[in-house]
């Protein structure tokens, strides 16, 4: 069995070609990375306390509601990025939309 680089099973109807192969995986891998950035940094906002509400994701964006309160601690954790344990700090950015 394939997995990606967090362990999540990569399934094919056949043996792939090398490169599909190592497409597959870093593909795979990138989402997962995505998934877990998104859940820390929910979980680093304490989403549910503070009425910011996760609208849905687009590839490698998070769309959140945040109450206008709550933007300058979005943005301060943006600035300072997400940690995932042994890849390191990956930098956010924070984009108003709407009003």
């Amino acid at each position: 069995m394939v997995q990606n680089f967090f362990g999540r099973p990569l399934r094919f109807e056949q043996s792939p070609a090398d490169h599909i192969l190592f497409s597959h995986f870093i593909q795979s891998s990138a989402v997962d990375v995505s998934m877990l950035g998104f859940y820390k940094l929910l979980d680093e906002l304490a989403y549910q306390e503070n009425d910011i509400r996760p609208l849905f994701i687009l590839h490698d964006a998070l769309i959140l509601e945040i109450p206008p309160r709550m933007l300058e601690d979005v943005s301060r954790i943006c600035k300072k990025g997400i940690t995932i344990e042994k890849l390191g700090v990956f930098p956010l950015e924070m984009e108003k939309l709407g009003r």
